[in-house]
């Protein structure tokens, strides 16, 4: 036999752990995004997490790429539970979604 399946599979092993790290940078990016946009609004981040919702390949300003939206949660009272959304494209932040007093607000990054 010849070296074919061991290329194949060192390859996809490879591509395995460069997906794996590409989505751990993108996570530090949106726990480091929602954690300054919640200092900012002067509300509270509940449990100091993200969750990563959706993942899709979406063109951005005439730019196609992969757009991550992971989500977090914040109280403006210290008693009700609001939702925050954080989107990348492409490994930048590209917006941050929060609840205002009047509605969602959009942060542009």
């Amino acid at each position: 036999m010849g070296a074919a399946p061991e290329l194949f599979s060192l390859l996809a092993i490879a591509m395995v752990i460069m997906g794996w790290q590409w989505l751990r940078g993108a996570h530090e990016r949106a726990l480091a995004a929602a954690g300054a946009a919640c200092r900012k609004a002067g509300v509270q981040w509940l449990d100091q997490s993200v969750a990563l919702s959706r993942v899709r390949l979406a063109s951005e300003n005439g730019q196609w790429g992969w757009s991550l939206d992971y989500r977090f949660d914040l109280s403006r009272d210290g008693h009700e539970r609001g939702h925050g959304r954080v989107r990348l494209h492409r490994g930048a932040v590209l917006w941050i979604e929060m609840p205002g007093r009047d509605g969602p607000e959009l942060w542009l990054s």
